[in-house]
C-alpha cells in the first residue's frame, strides 16, 4: 500500500500564492494551519492506496502545481486519468461491513473512521456477515482496530435495503460508504458541542478553522465531511447570463461569430460552404462549453478563476462523443417507433428529459460509454433530486432564447452583420446552459461524488458560524448568560467583519447589563455598519447607545453618514442633533458644507422652516462659494426657497 506525502513543495511554473490558496481551500484549512502545512515537514494527505490510485492522485495534484511524493515509490506509471465520479471509480466495488462476533452494542454498527482524503472516496461500512467474521488488523496507528469480513450481503445505512455487496444502494442510490462516514462525523461534532456546553467553554475559534482536524493523527490532513451550504443555482441566474460576457468568454464568442463570414470565401458551392463553417463553429462552441462546464463543476465560478486552470487535452473530443450519444439516441428512438408509435414517443421523451444528465455524465467522466449509460443518467437525476426539474425547465427556455431575442434585433439583421449576430446569440445561450449545468454539478458535488478543487470559504464559515450560534442559544436556554457571552466574545474577536456576529455579541452585552462594555463595543460596531452601508441598523444602534449615554459623541468622519441615514429613516430630530454645532466643534472639517446643506433640507422639508433653511444656506454660500456642494445643490435650492417665499408674499 502507498501513501501521498506533502512537504510544502510547489512545482515550477505555478504561482505559489495561488497554489497555496487552492490547496488550503481543498483541504478546508484556515490561515492558522497554513504555516504548519508549508513548514517543510512531511504531512500525510492520503494513505492506504494502491499503486494505480497513488499515481492518479500524484498526477492530478501535479496539474494543480502541488508537488507530492508517493511512499514507497511507484515502480511504474499507469497513465490512467484521474476519476471524478465515485461511481465511475469503482462501479460495482464491494461494500464491506463488519458485525463483531460479540457486539458491545447490538443495534449500533461499527463503522471505521474515514481515511484522510483529498477527495472523498468510498470507505468501508458495515456488512451483514453470513458466516463467522475473519478479523484483519488495520495498519494506521491513529485508526481504531476494526475487524473486516468479506461477505455477500450489505445493508444500506440510509434505507435499510438488504442487497448484494455494492457501493451505491440499489433502492435509494445512496453512496453507502460516504453516508456512513458522514453520520459518524456529524455524531462526533454534536458530541463535541455538548461537551463544550457542559464544560462552560467554547471551541468556536478551533471549529472556525476545521473542527475535524483535532481528531486526526499528527501530520495528517483531510477534508471536512460537512456538506457545504452552496447557493442554489436558481438564486444565481443573473450571474449565468453575465458569464459569457466576461473576459476570454466574450472574446471567444466574438471571434467565433465573425468566423461565420468565412463561408463567403469557402471553396464550396452554396449552401455547403455555410453548412461546413457553421458546423465547425458549433464544434468549437460546444468544446468551449464543456471546458467552462468542467471548470464550473470544480468550483471555479468566475472567468478570472477559470483562466488559471490548465487545459486538459483529453477533453477535446467531448463534442464528438456528445454527437455520438445523440446519434445513438436517434437510432434508439427510430427502433422504438418502428415497434409502436406510443413506445417511440416514450423513448423520445425519456431521451429529452435525460439529455442534461447525459451531458453532465459526459463532462464528469469524459467517457462515451458513460454518456450512453441510462443508469448513470438516472443516478445523476436522483442525486440532484427535485431541482433537476427546475434545471430542465430553465434549459428548455434557454434553448429557445435565440428565437425570442432575434425579433428584438431585427433592425440590425441586415447585410453582412446578420449571420454574425445570429451566431453570437446562439453561442451565448449555449454557454449559459453549459455554465448552469456545471454549477449544478458543483452545487450537488457531495451527493454525486464529483471531485471539487475548492469549496468557497464564505459557505464554510456560514455553516460553522451557525454552530457557534447554536452553542450560544443552548447556553442562554440553560440560563448560562456568562457562558454565552464568553462564546460570543471569542467569536466576535475571531470574525470582526461579520455583522451577525457583532449584533449578537452587542445584544448579549446588553442582556448581561454590561453597559460600559456595550457602549465601547457599540462604537466600533457602529463604524462597521456605516462602512458596510447598513444605515438603518446604524440608526437603531445609535439610538440604543444614546439611551446608555445621552452625551455620546462620534468621530467627525462618521457624523455625515449617520445623519444621512437618520434622515432616510425619518429620524429628523436625531439627524439635527448630530449636525448641530458641528462647525464649531470641528471648524476645519471637510464635511461642513454637506452637513449644513443636509441640515437646511431637513428644516425645510421635514419641519417647514423655510426661513431657517434660507438662513443656513445663505451663510453656507457666503463661506464656501466655490464648494462643489454649494455650486451644484445649495445655490439652486436657495433660489427655489426664495422663489417660493416671494410667491407666497405676492
Amino acid at each position: 500500500m502507498h501513501k501521498i506525502v506533502f512537504s510544502g513543495k510547489i512545482l515550477p511554473g505555478h504561482d505559489s500564492a495561488k497554489v497555496r490558496d487552492k490547496l488550503l481551500s481543498m483541504l478546508g484549512l484556515g490561515p492558522e494551519q497554513a504555516a504548519k502545512l508549508f513548514s517543510g515537514k512531511s504531512h500525510t494527505l492520503k494513505k492506504g492506496l494502491s499503486a494505480e490510485e497513488a499515481e492518479r492522485y500524484q498526477q492530478h495534484l501535479a496539474k494543480l502545481g502541488i508537488g507530492v511524493e508517493v511512499e514507497p515509490p511507484l515502480k511504474s506509471a499507469s497513465g490512467v486519468p484521474f476519476p471524478t465520479l465515485i461511481f465511475d471509480i469503482e462501479p460495482e466495488a464491494p461494500v464491506q461491513e463488519t458485525v463483531p462476533a460479540k457486539p458491545a452494542e447490538p443495534a449500533s454498527p461499527v463503522i471505521p473512521p474515514p481515511q484522510p482524503a483529498l477527495k472523498p472516496l468510498p470507505q468501508p461500512v458495515q456488512q451483514v456477515a453470513a458466516t463467522a467474521p475473519v478479523a484483519a488488523p488495520v495498519v494506521p496507528a491513529a485508526a481504531l482496530a476494526i475487524a473486516e469480513a468479506v461477505v455477500e450481503q450489505v445493508v444500506c445505512p440510509k434505507c435499510g435495503e438488504l442487497q448484494p455487496k455494492r457501493t451505491l444502494c440499489r433502492a435509494c442510490s445512496t453512496d453507502m460508504p460516504r453516508f456512513a462516514a458522514a453520520q459518524r462525523e456529524v455524531a462526533s461534532e454534536s458530541r463535541t458541542i455538548r461537551q463544550d456546553a457542559a464544560a462552560g467553554r467554547t471551541t468556536a475559534g478551533r471549529r472556525a478553522v476545521n473542527s475535524v482536524q483535532a481528531s486526526l493523527a499528527p501530520g495528517e490532513i483531510r477534508y471536512s465531511s460537512e456538506i457545504p451550504r452552496i447557493t442554489p443555482f436558481w438564486e444565481r441566474l443573473p450571474k449565468f447570463f453575465l458569464f459569457p460576457l466576461q473576459g476570454m468568454n466574450l472574446l471567444v464568442l466574438v471571434l467565433l461569430s465573425l468566423s461565420s463570414l468565412l463561408a463567403e470565401i469557402f471553396p464550396l458551392p452554396f449552401p455547403f460552404d455555410h453548412l461546413v463553417v457553421q458546423c465547425l463553429i458549433l464544434l468549437a462552441g460546444v468544446r468551449r462549453g464543456f471546458v467552462q462546464m468542467d471548470a464550473m463543476s470544480r468550483g471555479y465560478l468566475t472567468a478570472e478563476a477559470q483562466a488559471d486552470m490548465p487545459s486538459d487535452p483529453q477533453r477535446v473530443n467531448l463534442p464528438w462523443k456528445l454527437l455520438g450519444v445523440m446519434i445513438a439516441w436517434g437510432v434508439a428512438v427510430n427502433i422504438a417507433a418502428s415497434l409502436g408509435i406510443v413506445l417511440g414517443y416514450l423513448v423520445w421523451g425519456f431521451t429529452v428529459v435525460t439529455l442534461p444528465a447525459a451531458v453532465m455524465a459526459l463532462s464528469v467522466t469524459n467517457s462515451f460509454v458513460s454518456g450512453l449509460n441510462p443508469a448513470l443518467w438516472v443516478r445523476i437525476i436522483r442525486g440532484v433530486g427535485k431541482p433537476y426539474a427546475v434545471l430542465f425547465v430553465f434549459l428548455m427556455l434557454l434553448s429557445g432564447g435565440t428565437n425570442v431575442l432575434l425579433p428584438l434585433l431585427a433592425p440590425f439583421l441586415r447585410g453582412w452583420l446578420a449571420l454574425p449576430i445570429i451566431t453570437f446569440c446562439f453561442l451565448y445561450f449555449l454557454l449559459v446552459m453549459f455554465a448552469m449545468m456545471g454549477y449544478v454539478l458543483y452545487q450537488f458535488h457531495w451527493q454525486l461524488g464529483v471531485q471539487v478543487d475548492c469549496v468557497h470559504s464564505e459557505e464554510i464559515s456560514e455553516v460553522q458560524g451557525d454552530k457557534v450560534g447554536e452553542l450560544i442559544s443552548s447556553r442562554i436556554a440553560g440560563g448560562d448568560i456568562e457562558g454565552a457571552l464568553e462564546a460570543a466574545k471569542e467569536q466576535h474577536l475571531a470574525e470582526p467583519e461579520d455583522l451577525k456576529v457583532q449584533e449578537r455579541y452587542h445584544k448579549l452585552l446588553l442582556m448581561a447589563d454590561k453597559k460600559d462594555h456595550a457602549l465601547e463595543h457599540g462604537k466600533s460596531y457602529l463604524s462597521l455598519l456605516l462602512s458596510k452601508k447598513h444605515g438603518d441598523a446604524a440608526v437603531a444602534l445609535f439610538r440604543r447607545l444614546r439611551e446608555i449615554d445621552p452625551k455620546l459623541s462620534l468621530p467627525p468622519g462618521e457624523v455625515l453618514n449617520l445623519a444621512q441615514a437618520a434622515q432616510h429613516c425619518r429620524e429628523y430630530e436625531m439627524a439635527l442633533s448630530l449636525t448641530q454645532s458641528f462647525d464649531l466643534m470641528h471648524p476645519h472639517h471637510a464635511d461642513i458644507p454637506e452637513i449644513h446643506f443636509l441640515s437646511a433640507r431637513i428644516h425645510s422639508e421635514a419641519f417647514r422652516r423655510d426661513d431657517m433653511a434660507r438662513q443656513i444656506l445663505g451663510t453656507l454660500c457666503e463661506k464656501y462659494p466655490k464648494h462643489d456642494v454649494v455650486v451644484r445643490e445649495a445655490v439652486p435650492y436657495l433660489r427655489a426657497l426664495e422663489a417660493i417665499s416671494q410667491g407666497t408674499a405676492g
